[in-house]
């Protein structure tokens, strides 16, 4: 973990430190990747290769009594990019929970958002499992030695709740959260008095 000074919030180093996964397998594939690259507005949807997995849906409960259902697939996960506005946007029903990055808030169905890696441009196909325990809505890419830019979005990822639910049991029975763990949030427009969260718990 970074020290406090310098570092973001929790759920932008999951996501930074799953990309940074991403990136070893595919250069372990023999796909070289540009980890330092930015890349603008792209429409996953028309775009390039799209694979649904639509078993992996992100499935979310809202109303007075969470009793109305709500689906979210591959096409709605791809039109919110593949910055941290990503996880907000996917997980617009768990306000409090985007609103207190810790790692209690993916205890639930929560997606840490759509992930890109830009690769190098060579004709090829791409095929993706996930491991046990990790899902997604799907990945749309578009590698070609023609692109300016090849690359390949995960969509819609999310983690399954007893696989988050066993970390967080470990991590809170034999340790006490330190000052280097607790981060600066803001809730809605308020900037003052500054409040911080521990990455444990989020309260």
């Amino acid at each position: 973990m970074q020290p406090a000074t310098s570092r973001s919030n929790f759920f932008h180093e999951v996501r930074s430190a799953f990309k940074k996964n991403m990136e070893e397998i595919f250069i372990n594939s023999g796909l070289m990747v540009n980890s330092t690259g930015t890349l603008g507005y792209t429409n996953y949807i028309k775009n390039g290769v799209q694979q649904r997995w639509n078993s992996d849906v992100i499935i979310k409960y809202t109303g007075w009594n969470n009793d109305i259902k709500q689906e979210l697939y591959f096409d709605f996960c791809a039109k919110y990019g593949h910055d941290d506005y990503s996880l907000k946007a996917i997980n617009y029903i768990d306000r409090t929970s985007t609103s207190t990055p810790a790692l209690s808030s993916l205890s639930g169905v929560f997606s840490i958002g759509n992930i890109l890696i830009l690769v190098e441009n060579k004709d090829c196909e791409v095929e993706l499992s996930l491991e046990d325990g990790i899902h997604s809505t799907g990945y749309s890419y578009h590698i070609t030695k023609r692109k300016k830019k090849s690359y390949l979005c995960l969509l819609g990822i999310w983690f399954e709740p007893k696989l988050i639910s066993s970390i967080i049991s470990s991590k809170l029975s034999k340790h006490q959260e330190t000052q280097d763990e607790f981060d600066e949030i803001r809730l809605g427009n308020i900037s003052y008095p500054m409040l911080r969260a521990p990455r444990g718990s989020g309260l």
